[in-house]
Protein backbone atom coordinates (compact mmCIF):
# COMPACT_ATOMS: atom_id res chain seq x y z
CA UNK A 1 0.00 0.00 0.00
CA UNK A 2 2.78 2.42 0.96
CA UNK A 3 4.63 1.57 -2.27
CA UNK A 4 1.50 2.40 -4.34
CA UNK A 5 1.15 5.76 -2.63
CA UNK A 6 4.86 6.47 -3.20
CA UNK A 7 4.61 5.55 -6.92
CA UNK A 8 1.47 7.67 -7.30
CA UNK A 9 3.16 10.69 -5.66
CA UNK A 10 6.27 10.36 -7.84
CA UNK A 11 4.12 10.05 -10.98
CA UNK A 12 1.96 13.05 -10.04
CA UNK A 13 5.01 15.15 -9.13
CA UNK A 14 6.73 14.22 -12.41
CA UNK A 15 3.64 15.20 -14.42
CA UNK A 16 3.39 18.47 -12.52
CA UNK A 17 7.04 19.33 -13.06
CA UNK A 18 7.29 18.19 -16.68
CA UNK A 19 4.06 19.69 -18.05
CA UNK A 20 5.42 23.28 -18.12
CA UNK A 21 8.49 21.97 -19.98
CA UNK A 22 6.29 20.26 -22.56
CA UNK A 23 4.21 23.42 -23.00
CA UNK A 24 7.38 25.51 -23.36
CA UNK A 25 8.68 23.08 -26.00
CA UNK A 26 5.46 23.44 -28.04
CA UNK A 27 5.65 27.21 -27.73
CA UNK A 28 9.31 27.26 -28.78
CA UNK A 29 8.78 25.01 -31.80
CA UNK A 30 5.64 26.72 -33.16
CA UNK A 31 6.72 29.57 -35.45
CA UNK A 32 5.39 32.96 -34.37
CA UNK A 33 2.28 33.85 -36.32
CA UNK A 34 1.52 30.24 -37.26
CA UNK A 35 -1.96 28.76 -36.91
CA UNK A 36 -0.71 26.74 -33.91
CA UNK A 37 0.62 29.76 -32.04
CA UNK A 38 -2.43 31.99 -32.61
CA UNK A 39 -5.20 29.47 -33.26
CA UNK A 40 -6.78 28.74 -36.61
CA UNK A 41 -9.01 31.61 -37.71
CA UNK A 42 -12.72 31.01 -38.32
CA UNK A 43 -13.35 29.96 -41.90
CA UNK A 44 -16.14 29.36 -44.38
CA UNK A 45 -17.57 26.60 -42.19
CA UNK A 46 -18.05 28.97 -39.24
CA UNK A 47 -19.51 31.65 -41.54
CA UNK A 48 -22.24 29.18 -42.52
CA UNK A 49 -23.19 28.79 -38.86
CA UNK A 50 -23.06 32.56 -38.27
CA UNK A 51 -26.05 32.98 -40.62
CA UNK A 52 -28.19 31.38 -37.90
CA UNK A 53 -27.07 33.82 -35.17
CA UNK A 54 -29.68 36.16 -33.74
CA UNK A 55 -32.41 36.76 -31.17
CA UNK A 56 -35.55 34.75 -31.83
CA UNK A 57 -39.05 33.96 -30.66
CA UNK A 58 -39.74 30.36 -31.66
CA UNK A 59 -42.87 28.29 -31.99
CA UNK A 60 -42.32 24.61 -31.13
CA UNK A 61 -44.65 21.85 -32.24
CA UNK A 62 -44.06 18.32 -30.89
CA UNK A 63 -45.84 15.16 -32.03
CA UNK A 64 -45.86 12.43 -29.37
CA UNK A 65 -47.97 10.36 -31.78
CA UNK A 66 -47.16 10.84 -35.50
CA UNK A 67 -50.88 10.61 -36.32
CA UNK A 68 -51.99 12.86 -33.46
CA UNK A 69 -52.19 16.58 -32.95
CA UNK A 70 -48.99 18.38 -31.94
CA UNK A 71 -48.44 20.09 -28.61
CA UNK A 72 -47.37 23.69 -29.15
CA UNK A 73 -45.19 25.95 -27.01
CA UNK A 74 -42.94 28.97 -27.42
CA UNK A 75 -39.24 29.56 -26.85
CA UNK A 76 -37.06 32.60 -26.43
CA UNK A 77 -33.76 31.92 -28.15
CA UNK A 78 -30.41 33.69 -28.18
CA UNK A 79 -27.96 32.34 -30.74
CA UNK A 80 -24.49 33.74 -31.26
CA UNK A 81 -20.96 33.07 -32.37
CA UNK A 82 -18.54 32.72 -29.44
CA UNK A 83 -14.81 32.14 -28.87
CA UNK A 84 -13.68 34.53 -31.59
CA UNK A 85 -16.27 33.26 -34.08
CA UNK A 86 -15.14 29.64 -33.86
CA UNK A 87 -18.24 28.20 -32.14
CA UNK A 88 -21.99 28.75 -32.50
CA UNK A 89 -23.97 28.74 -29.25
CA UNK A 90 -27.73 28.22 -28.99
CA UNK A 91 -29.56 29.10 -25.76
CA UNK A 92 -33.28 28.19 -25.91
CA UNK A 93 -35.67 28.76 -22.99
CA UNK A 94 -39.38 28.15 -22.79
CA UNK A 95 -41.46 31.24 -22.05
CA UNK A 96 -42.74 29.66 -18.83
CA UNK A 97 -39.22 28.79 -17.66
CA UNK A 98 -39.75 25.03 -17.47
CA UNK A 99 -37.37 24.14 -20.31
CA UNK A 100 -33.77 25.25 -21.00
CA UNK A 101 -31.56 23.92 -23.79
CA UNK A 102 -28.00 24.98 -24.54
CA UNK A 103 -25.91 23.72 -27.44
CA UNK A 104 -22.53 24.47 -28.97
CA UNK A 105 -21.75 23.68 -32.62
CA UNK A 106 -18.61 24.00 -34.73
CA UNK A 107 -16.75 22.50 -37.65
CA UNK A 108 -14.19 19.85 -36.67
CA UNK A 109 -11.54 19.89 -39.41
CA UNK A 110 -10.03 16.64 -38.13
CA UNK A 111 -13.37 14.87 -38.74
CA UNK A 112 -14.40 16.81 -41.84
CA UNK A 113 -17.86 17.68 -40.49
CA UNK A 114 -19.66 19.71 -37.85
CA UNK A 115 -20.02 18.43 -34.29
CA UNK A 116 -22.72 19.51 -31.85
CA UNK A 117 -23.04 19.06 -28.11
CA UNK A 118 -26.22 19.96 -26.24
CA UNK A 119 -27.56 19.82 -22.70
CA UNK A 120 -30.95 20.49 -21.16
CA UNK A 121 -32.43 20.95 -17.71
CA UNK A 122 -34.58 17.86 -18.30
CA UNK A 123 -31.81 15.30 -18.75
CA UNK A 124 -28.41 14.31 -17.35
CA UNK A 125 -27.17 13.25 -20.78
CA UNK A 126 -24.95 15.10 -23.24
CA UNK A 127 -26.60 15.09 -26.65
CA UNK A 128 -23.83 14.76 -29.24
CA UNK A 129 -24.51 14.82 -32.96
CA UNK A 130 -22.69 15.21 -36.25
CA UNK A 131 -23.82 17.38 -39.13
CA UNK A 132 -23.05 18.96 -42.46
CA UNK A 133 -24.69 21.22 -45.01
CA UNK A 134 -26.40 19.55 -47.96
CA UNK A 135 -26.37 20.72 -51.59
CA UNK A 136 -29.52 22.79 -50.93
CA UNK A 137 -27.78 24.81 -48.20
CA UNK A 138 -29.71 23.11 -45.39
CA UNK A 139 -27.94 22.22 -42.17
CA UNK A 140 -28.54 18.47 -41.64
CA UNK A 141 -27.87 17.02 -38.17
CA UNK A 142 -27.69 13.25 -37.51
CA UNK A 143 -27.51 11.76 -34.04
CA UNK A 144 -26.56 10.48 -31.68
CA UNK A 145 -22.91 10.59 -32.77
CA UNK A 146 -21.01 7.30 -32.73
CA UNK A 147 -24.17 5.17 -32.50
CA UNK A 148 -26.94 3.93 -34.76
CA UNK A 149 -28.66 7.23 -35.73
CA UNK A 150 -32.13 7.64 -34.25
CA UNK A 151 -32.92 11.17 -35.42
CA UNK A 152 -32.26 13.64 -38.19
CA UNK A 153 -32.66 17.39 -37.90
CA UNK A 154 -32.88 19.73 -40.86
CA UNK A 155 -32.45 23.51 -40.48
CA UNK A 156 -33.54 25.69 -43.40
CA UNK A 157 -32.95 29.45 -43.46
CA UNK A 158 -35.98 31.63 -44.19
CA UNK A 159 -36.37 35.39 -44.78
CA UNK A 160 -37.04 36.11 -41.11
CA UNK A 161 -35.20 33.25 -39.36
CA UNK A 162 -35.14 29.52 -39.92
CA UNK A 163 -37.12 26.31 -39.49
CA UNK A 164 -35.65 23.26 -37.74
CA UNK A 165 -37.47 19.93 -38.21
CA UNK A 166 -36.62 16.64 -36.44
CA UNK A 167 -37.42 13.23 -37.89
CA UNK A 168 -37.27 9.82 -36.21
CA UNK A 169 -35.05 7.36 -38.05
CA UNK A 170 -35.58 3.62 -38.36
CA UNK A 171 -32.83 0.99 -38.08
CA UNK A 172 -32.05 1.35 -41.80
CA UNK A 173 -31.87 5.14 -41.61
CA UNK A 174 -35.29 5.63 -43.17
CA UNK A 175 -37.44 8.52 -41.91
CA UNK A 176 -40.29 7.33 -39.70
CA UNK A 177 -41.97 10.71 -39.42
CA UNK A 178 -41.60 14.21 -38.11
CA UNK A 179 -41.66 14.56 -34.32
CA UNK A 180 -40.62 18.18 -33.76
CA UNK A 181 -40.72 21.44 -35.69
CA UNK A 182 -39.27 24.70 -34.41
CA UNK A 183 -39.95 27.90 -36.36
CA UNK A 184 -37.44 30.57 -35.27
CA UNK A 185 -38.50 34.15 -36.12
CA UNK A 186 -36.11 37.05 -35.54
CA UNK A 187 -37.12 39.53 -32.88
CA UNK A 188 -37.21 43.20 -33.84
Amino acid sequence: MERRIYVFCITALSALLLSPLAAAQVTRTAPKGSAVSKGAPPGEEQQRLAKFAGSYIATVRIWADPDGEPVESRLISEQRMIMGGRFFEVDDRSEDGTFHWRAVHSFDASKGHYVSMGISNQSNVFSIAESNFDDKGRWVVIGPAGQQPTFKGVATLTEDGYVYVNYRLGPNGDELGKYREIVYRRRD
